[in-house]
């Protein structure tokens, strides 16, 4: 069973190695501090175990019993004596301690002391609280305290399986054991290990137990580290943590924002949905009301057609009273054909009341299929949210929540449809009803005329035909206007049900286009930082471009410089001004060089430090290894010397001041001179790394290799650096190679820690796969760029420093040879009786040869030679 590792030195990983067999044991923390950071305990508490702590700090043990609610905490010191005692507290560190002494060194070293005092215990009291059980280990850590703990152990026949102690003195290595491991010997125990720090000791009771400690903690044991421990190793995972989640809380707040947009853009799209489907609610009831006005005025028209009817009946009654027998004599004939209509409207009655029952059957088909769609509708949205809301927790799981959210306002929009479906659908039904109650009256008006025509006489034969008549015209009419408006009602059906399928498609389309916009969220993002890469490596081009700008202005003023020396083959008496002007000049300009130097350096400090640098940080976070943050190269470890076929060869090295350089000459090409000072051997890997160029390679070598670079090995190496090779691929080359294998033990700590993973990179196809999956693929063009530009603003700063530490020898050397010429050239003039012979001396004169003239460059020797032609003339001249 694999545990997290929260210990200091892997003591929990070596006391479960011994004792994870060991189901809910019991053990004893001497010194117990934190809770979690730098615990022993804390891996055994997650797997059921339980024990006793002691603490006498306050804060450490009000921590505990929080923490640890289920277990005993004693606050208290233990010694050999019941009692109080003086303790000095160094808050928030593991350094506490009841000695004295090494209270007062904690005191001389910065720490601050806080003397208290506290209660007093011995280990047999904690013994006698732990009762019967077995006790499997028992942890001492007092800080220079531990021989009183233990003589605190008296009589008691208490036996833990397992003893560890811290065993050297507080922030050393010194051992500290002699003066208190007799007590435990003599108690039977033996020793069985030693990790640097604690001593384990092993009880004669278990001897079986020793074989756990055969090995120091590797990878069998098959712990995680938590990452919370104090130690150095644990600072990596630390960083490599919090940059995690501050990657996490970025791309949180990146899916939070999206899905406010999102959420946004979807509730306004539903609010316009909504107005349309009010508007459109609003036009269906105008026209319902518009077809109610038509039928209300149809009946008007029918009731007064119906009462002219009646009037003109009885106007006819009474202008045709004379007429009654010859009507007498039709009335056969008429009843006949009165039966036959009557017949004729039964049987329009009948296909009305089936042609209306033939409307309502339709009405409830397309009812039950609307409901059929909204049911399919429903369950094709709950698929479609299942699949997004899966798709969407694979890629934002911070998300869920808003997710669901947006899922409940879509099933609420289902419930508005669903009702709006409800209401149309009462609407229809309310409508129906109404036809059928105008079908009804119809009828009962049709009921009501056949009644009153079988109450006409005879006489009334021909009126009663030309009121049928009037009638059949009329029921003609109603029923084709009935026809019409149950048509109109099947089309406004069908684009009702039209309008829902579109709102069902458009509903839809927007789920789909969530998951799109999701989807192309993420790929956004990556597109975003590629720019912002892309952005910052054209502006580091563009800072090496004014580098590059800024050393052909150093050169314009060089060439200024030498203009303006030559202008000092004016007069001698003159020339010590000009040359006081001069030099305040060039030192001026250096100085200006100098600043625009560090201004481009600053500028670059500037960039690394920039927001948009800081912010692909996790960007560049991902491509970093687990164990190491430097990258490690893809190939396997080159020999120590292998130059490439086309190695182009070194050009010779030329003076400091005539030296130049093409601002289209890589630094590959530039020429390899000796290192300016003389270096010696690094004394730790930041040391190393701080150089640049062949002052690297040379350190290099000397540090790993004992040796200066043969010529073939420098300039492969040197070829290397100036083409944005990584130092570490670098070093993993000179480390790994024969010779430095040769060598034994690395001699800077921590070197071996980051280039012992290229060796299994050598591996020909595991090699390849463990540097696909580990991420080893070499820091990539941009990278290399990023690299050589560095390399050569480090460069090009040494040589500028160099050259004008040059310019200043040769203007203090050209400084004293004029002083010493002008000195010469007044002496043989003082001495002259007469002109003549001050220009015969000094025509005569020729002046010593300096030994420093052999120093300077060959432009420096060509203006002095100019000022002392400058010297003789004046001196003609003065003749």
């Amino acid at each position: 069973m694999s545990i997290i590792s929260y210990a200091q030195n892997f003591e929990d990983v070596m006391l479960w190695r011994a004792l994870g067999h060991v189901a809910e044991g019991f053990y004893i923390d001497v010194g117990a501090q934190h809770p979690t950071i730098d615990s022993v305990s804390k891996a055994f508490y997650e797997h059921g175990w339980r024990g006793i702590h002691v603490e006498p700090t306050s804060t450490y043990a009000t921590l505990l019993r929080q923490d640890r609610p289920d277990e005993t905490v004693l606050q208290a010191a233990l010694t050999h004596t019941h009692g109080t005692l003086t303790f000095y507290e160094i808050p928030e560190t593991g350094l506490s301690t009841a000695d004295a002494t090494i209270a007062e060194r904690h005191k001389q070293q910065g720490f601050q002391t806080r003397e208290t005092t506290v209660p007093c215990l011995t280990l047999a009291d904690v013994f006698e609280h732990a009762g019967s059980r077995d006790i499997h280990w028992l942890k001492i850590d007092v800080e220079g305290f531990e021989r009183q703990v233990l003589e605190g152990w008296g009589q008691s026949l208490a036996r833990p399986w397992i003893v560890i102690v811290e065993s050297t003195l507080p922030l050393t290595t010194i051992e500290s054991h002699s003066h208190w491991e007799p007590l435990l010997l003599g108690r039977d125990y033996e020793h069985a290990y030693f990790d640097g720090l604690n001593r384990y000791y092993v009880s004669a009771g278990h001897p079986e137990l020793r074989e756990a400690f055969r090995a120091g903690p590797n990878v069998f044991d098959g712990f995680a580290l938590n990452g919370t421990a104090s130690a150095p190793f644990c600072h990596l995972v630390q960083e490599h943590h919090q940059a995690q989640v501050d990657c996490a809380q970025a791309e949180l707040a990146q899916a939070k924002h999206t899905a406010q947009q999102e959420i946004t853009r979807l509730t306004d799209a539903l609010a316009t949905q909504q107005e349309l489907h009010t508007k459109q609610e609003q036009a269906l009831g105008e026209q319902l009301r518009a077809a109610n006005d038509a039928v209300h005025q149809l009946e008007s028209t029918l009731v007064d057609q119906g009462r002219a009817n009646v009037e003109k009946e009885q106007s006819l009654m009474r202008d045709h009273a004379n007429r009654v027998e010859s009507l007498l004599q039709q009335l056969q004939a008429s009843e006949t054909e009165l039966r036959q209509l009557m017949q004729e409207g039964a049987a329009r009655e009948r296909e009305l009341t089936r042609q209306a029952a033939q409307i309502r059957e339709e009405v409830d088909e397309l009812l039950r299929t609307l409901v059929q769609r909204e049911k399919e509708f429903s369950q094709e949205l709950m698929q479609t949210r299942q699949h997004g809301e899966q798709a969407l927790a694979d890629q934002f799981s911070a998300s869920q929540a808003e997710l669901r959210r947006l899922a409940q306002e879509g099933i609420e929009r289902e419930q508005v449809l669903t009702q709006h479906n409800l209401q149309v659908r009462q609407q229809m039904e309310a409508l129906l009803r109404s036809v059928a109650q105008r079908e009804s009256d119809f009828a009962r008006e049709l009921l009501q005329t056949r009644r009153e025509v079988e109450q006409i006489t005879a006489e009334q034969a021909r009126v009663h035909a030309e009121l049928e008549r009037t009638l059949r015209h009329e029921g003609a009419e109603r029923e084709y206007a009935l026809t019409e408006q149950i048509g109109q009602l099947r089309l406004e059906v069908k684009e009702l049900l039209h309008s829902l399928a579109q709102r069902e498609s458009e509903f839809s389309r927007e789920l789909q286009q969530v998951h799109r916009d999701a989807q192309q969220a993420v790929g956004e993002q990556a597109r975003v930082h590629a720019e912002r890469d892309q952005a910052l490596v054209q502006q580091l081009l563009t800072a090496y471009a004014e580098l590059r700008s800024a050393e052909a202005r150093g050169r314009d003023r060089e060439r200024q410089l030498d203009q303006e020396i030559s202008s000092t083959q004016a007069e001698l008496i003159q020339l010590t001004q000009a040359h006081a002007t001069l030099e305040a000049q060039l030192r001026e300009q250096m100085a200006a060089a100098q600043h625009t130097t560090l201004a481009l350096k600053a500028s670059l400090d500037a960039i690394h430090t920039s927001f948009a640098w800081r912010l692909t940080a996790p960007v560049r976070w991902i491509g970093s290894l687990l164990f190491t943050p430097l990258p490690l190269p893809r190939t396997q470890a080159a020999p120590i010397f292998s130059p490439p076929e086309a190695q182009p060869a070194a050009p010779a090295p030329t003076s400091a001041l005539t030296q130049q350089h093409s601002s289209e000459t890589p630094i590959s090409a530039l020429a390899i001179t000796p290192p300016m000072n003389r270096l010696s051997t690094a004394h730790t890997l930041d040391e190393l790394l701080s150089y640049h160029d062949q002052d690297f390679v040379f350190c290099a070598y000397i540090t790993l290799l004992g040796r200066e670079p043969d010529p073939e090995g420098l300039r492969y190496y040197l070829a290397r650096v100036r083409q944005g090779v990584g130092k570490i691929e670098i070093l993993s080359q000179l480390r790994l190679s024969p010779e430095g294998k040769a060598r034994g033990a690395s001699p800077l700590a921590g070197l071996d820690a980051v280039v012992t993973p290229y060796r299994y990179l050598k591996l020909p196809v595991i090699g390849s796969l463990l540097g696909f999956l580990i991420g080893v693929q070499g820091p990539g063009v941009n990278h290399q760029k990023l690299n050589a530009i560095e390399n050569q603003i480090c460069v090009l700063g040494d040589e500028n420093r160099h050259r004008f530490v040059q310019l200043e020898q040769a203007m203090a050397s050209l400084h004293h040879v004029v002083m010493q010429q002008v000195h010469s050239v007044g002496a043989d003039l003082g001495d002259a009786s007469n002109p003549s012979e001050v220009a015969a001396a000094t025509d005569g004169i020729r002046p010593p040869e300096f030994e420093s003239l052999k120093q300077l460059s060959p432009r420096a020797r060509e203006i002095y030679l100019q000022l002392k032609k400058s010297a003789a003339i004046h001196a003609k001249g003065v003749a």
